[in-house]
């Protein structure tokens, strides 16, 4: 693996953690539905980044659609805005929609030259990692998985699911 393909997988790795930072504070902030509607304009997203980073066409039909699905995610927003706070709650989910937008391109970019087990294994231990920070960071309580000492979490994270939960596809 080149370090050029390494960087760009971890750099891949922090969109999709920052894809579900996002993702799931926009849920404290506007409904479920908003949310989720939102976050799966990610096609859309994706479409523009195609065209504009990887010069990329899409036909008139994807463009309809995309008009569409923008359109109907517009109307969603608006429908639950009647205060403040959905509305961040909505450019949140936007943000995350765009966040793993980031990590599908950059995805389609290496595994030109990666296989997908190699660009899997790299970009979920680099979320995982930047997740698992974010969360001792934030003093959150990562032991509530049933585990009782510092020990076993460190085996059931570093031993069983980075690198064999990618390798099983768990």
């Amino acid at each position: 693996v080149s370090k050029k393909d390494w960087l760009l997988s971890a750099l891949s790795g922090l969109a999709l953690a920052l894809h579900f930072i996002l993702w799931f504070e926009s849920l404290k902030h506007t409904s479920v539905a908003s949310s989720t509607s939102i976050v799966c304009t990610e096609v859309i997203w994706v479409s523009l980044g195609f065209c504009i980073f990887l010069r990329g066409v899409i036909s008139n039909k994807a463009k309809a659609a995309i008009a569409v699905t923008l359109l109907g995610s517009i109307f969603i927003a608006f429908a639950d805005s009647s205060s403040g706070s959905h509305l961040y709650g909505d450019i949140l989910a936007l943000l995350a929609a765009i966040a793993v937008a980031v990590y599908m391109l950059i995805g389609r970019v290496v595994q030109k030259k990666l296989s997908t087990s190699v660009y899997t294994y790299i970009v979920y231990c680099a979320c995982e990692v930047i997740l698992l920070v974010l969360c001792i960071l934030q003093h959150n309580n990562i032991f509530s998985f049933g585990f009782t000492n510092l020990r076993k979490f460190q085996f059931h994270i570093f031993f069983l699911r980075c690198p064999c939960g990618r390798i099983f596809g768990s």
